[in-house]
């Protein structure tokens, strides 16, 4: 329970004043402004914490932020230095997340966590067999490899031979060429 103390005399009134001001200035230094403001140490949000509304941007660093953009149920990771750019890695290890430009030689590929690769990749292919090349070698054994035709003709493809830097597709029932879409898995 808090002690109240009986303000006696003018002397002691003036001298409460000045308390409340200081401590009104002091509250007022140390406030955070709604309309901007720094917070050191950590932030603890119970609920949700949200940022902007439809244009938002979360800035972590001063490197790149995240930002919702139109397209629905989407976050995109930007750049600060070149807005084209956002690149996202995970854990220490820095394993850059999949995206179309993740390989430099034309090719899609994807190193998870786990140590498992994945290759993705299309050709275009013949009737007979046709030689495809992985965009990227792998370092160990392949552990599966699917492939599918794109086409309007009633072909097949099976998958032969594969092997880290590639396998072989034998396709038949086609009249000229088609593209075949391929994801093979590996360590």
């Amino acid at each position: 329970m808090a002690n109240l103390e009986l303000l006696q005399g003018i002397e002691k009134i003036k001298d409460s004043y000045t308390k409340i001001n200081t401590s009104l200035t002091n509250l007022n230094n140390s406030k955070l402004e709604t309309s901007g403001g720094t917070i050191s140490g950590e932030l603890n949000v119970l609920g949700d914490l949200n940022v902007g509304l439809g244009s938002g941007k979360l800035k972590i660093g001063n490197d790149a932020h995240f930002e919702d953009f139109d397209r629905a149920n989407s976050l995109r990771l930007v750049g600060e230095t070149d807005p084209t750019q956002g690149d996202l890695y995970f854990g220490t290890s820095n394993w850059k997340a999949w995206h179309d430009g993740n390989c430099q030689s034309g090719g899609r590929f994807q190193r998870f966590s786990s140590g498992k690769i994945a290759v993705f990749g299309r050709e275009t292919v013949a009737s007979g067999q046709n030689s495809v090349i992985f965009p990227l070698a792998f370092p160990g054994d392949v552990i599966a490899v699917t492939a599918v035709l794109e086409t309007n003709q009633p072909a097949t493809v099976t998958v032969e031979s594969p092997d880290r830097f590639g396998f072989i597709a034998h396709v038949s029932g086609l009249q000229d060429y088609a593209t075949l879409h391929y994801i093979a898995w590996g360590v």
